[in-house]
């Protein structure tokens, strides 16, 4: 008797490779998915590395300033052109 024998055609009517099955593209779907979001959470971190680093050099140059001001008085050590009591 005769055997029956899949044959795929392409939209053009050229003879084409099987589709994909259902779990190759599930797998598919679900590392582009992973990769996605990896990506975004890798970017999102950044972001914050990058605003943390800004917060603090803005933090310690404030430190700075208000050390420049505190420090004479707290070592007993007098700025050029200021004596004792010119606080």
């Amino acid at each position: 008797m005769g055997h029956t024998v899949p044959l795929w055609i392409d939209d053009t009517g050229e003879a084409a490779s099987a589709p994909r099955g259902g779990t190759e593209s599930a797998s598919d779907a679900v590392a582009a998915g992973a990769a996605s979001a990896g990506l975004i959470t890798l970017a999102a971190a950044g972001v914050v590395l990058l605003r943390l680093r800004r917060v603090e050099a803005r933090n310690l140059a404030q430190w700075e300033r208000d050390w420049e001001r505190v420090e004479p008085g707290w070592s007993g050590r007098l700025r050029p052109g200021r004596e004792a009591g010119d606080d």
